[in-house]
């Protein structure tokens, strides 16, 4: 009883933290439309994803493990992705342990990635790598579906056709 009280602040302190992070991320969208109907560029110097992406990215690193830093990891990647910064999106993909729960959510957009640099091999290893270093199941299913996506845009279909069959019995 007397860690009641503690535990329902901490939990208030990550709400309010989750949404600090959502209240950013709306305001993303109508600076970057703005951006870019002023004639700017995805993937310029000043384009305003690559700013919020850097922004969304230091706060995943001031705090980590928390619901509020996944959501900052989520979007400071798709926001790169957005940007066309897709070697960056590798290379912070490459900083995330296995065991990070965020993996379900980006590891589409990773393939994505690696699709448009030519980085398929890479994307390949880390997905092997994922599989079989995470213990989530979620996680699992997600890396197997995007797997067999990238196999399907190799055209390599029974390898693609496998990985369906597995991510739907995961």
């Amino acid at each position: 009883l007397i860690l009641a009280p503690g535990a329902a602040w901490a939990q208030d302190s990550e709400d309010l933290e989750l949404k600090r992070i959502r209240e950013m991320a709306a305001r993303v969208r109508p600076e970057a439309v703005r951006y870019r109907e002023q004639g700017g560029k995805a993937g310029d110097p000043n384009d305003p994803a690559r700013k919020w992406a850097a922004t969304f990215w230091q706060y995943r690193q001031e705090h980590p493990g928390t619901p509020a830093a996944a959501a900052a990891t989520r979007t400071a990647l798709a926001w790169l992705r957005h940007g066309k910064q897709d070697a960056e999106v590798i290379a912070k993909a490459d900083t995330l342990a296995a065991n990070d729960p965020v993996w379900e959510d980006v590891i589409d957009g990773l393939r994505q990635s690696a699709e448009a640099t030519g980085e398929m091999n890479r994307f390949l290893a880390k997905t092997n790598w994922l599989l079989r270093e995470t213990k989530d199941p979620k996680v699992k299913t997600a890396v197997k579906m995007s797997q067999a996506r990238a196999y399907l845009n190799l055209n390599r279909l029974e390898e693609a056709k496998a990985l369906f069959r597995a991510a739907a019995d995961e």
